[in-house]
């Protein structure tokens, strides 16, 4: 009598080491350590001689970064030129401002 393949169990990794945590956001390794640098990525655990990153604190810092029209319209803050050239875009940040 044939014995049932076991079904393989599939377990979704906590923590990556370095190269998986950059992949798992998109991002090149340089870019994430220098993220990790700047304390925009959370800094590895220690596991024995080993540094590895928790997913859950990727996806929490990955969470808190702005979308692309929220870096835009935090330009007009700091550049003047900009919100003279694109008014709308000021108004529209002013109005978020309000809120």
């Amino acid at each position: 009598m044939k014995k049932k393949p076991t079904p393989a169990v599939t377990i979704e990794k906590r923590g990556l080491n370095r190269k998986e945590a950059a992949a798992y956001i998109g991002l090149s390794e340089t870019k994430f350590a220098e993220l990790v640098r700047r304390d925009m990525m959370p800094q590895p655990k220690a596991v024995g001689r080993r540094r590895i990153y928790d997913r859950r604190e990727i996806d929490e810092a990955f969470d808190n970064f702005p979308t692309e029209s929220q870096m835009v319209l935090e330009g007009f803050r700091n550049d003047g030129e900009i919100a003279e050239r694109y008014p709308h875009l000021d108004a529209a940040q002013q109005s978020l401002d309000l809120e």
